[in-house]
């Protein structure tokens, strides 16, 4: 059964496989810094899921797994007080201001930059290892992750396209709006892809 680190592995992997052609284990510690024996038994559930063969990832299989998402790993809310840390979901700047909330969702992070309600993160050292990277395209591919896993119809069908965009999955056969969404998420992924190379 696969568990949320696999979910945070697989995509980051999708995601270095899409922009620079290839991926390694290297690459997926320093961008979550998840340790060694986790990685290796994550990769192991994702060979055993045919998600991951050798440096072959199946796009198809993460491209059906994220309307799943909601069921396998849902984003759990970890309180009902505000808490500081790092924000995440529809409130993360990737979605560009474009969903509104009272109280915007958090990894809890101390003497993190927002305040909100806080969520459960794929794995407990992403809030950490994001903030001090300052990694926007990471940042927007778990935010995105997040919306899909615990965010209203709008919000995961943007967090759906977003993540297609930055891993280059195909469509998802499905998902409504995937075309009304996609313009402003490919504009939104875009600025983020710039910012990054500067």
């Amino acid at each position: 059964m696969l568990q949320p680190v696999d979910i945070a592995v697989a995509f980051d992997a999708a995601m270095t496989d899409h922009q620079t052609g290839a991926w390694s284990q290297a690459s997926i510690r320093r961008h979550l810094d998840v340790p060694r024996a986790t990685l290796s038994k994550s990769l192991d559930r994702l060979r055993h899921a045919r998600i991951i063969r050798e440096s072959f990832i199946n796009r198809r299989i993460l491209a059906a797994l994220l309307p799943l998402l909601p069921n396998l790993v849902p984003a759990r809310p970890l309180g009902d007080r505000p808490v500081r840390g790092l924000v995440t979901g529809f409130a993360a700047p990737a979605f560009g201001g474009h969903f509104r909330s009272a109280v915007p969702q958090v990894w809890e992070l101390p003497g993190g930059p927002d305040v909100g309600l806080p969520v459960e993160p794929l794995h407990d050292r992403l809030p950490a290892r994001l903030a001090a990277s300052g990694d926007a395209e990471r940042h927007a591919l778990l935010a995105y992750l997040d919306a899909v896993r615990g965010g209203r119809a709008r919000e995961v069908a943007h967090g759906i396209q977003g993540v297609r965009l930055l891993c280059g999955l195909p469509a998802v056969p499905g998902v409504a709006s995937q075309e009304a969404v996609g313009e402003l998420m490919a504009e939104l992924v875009a600025g983020l892809t710039q910012a990054a190379a500067c």
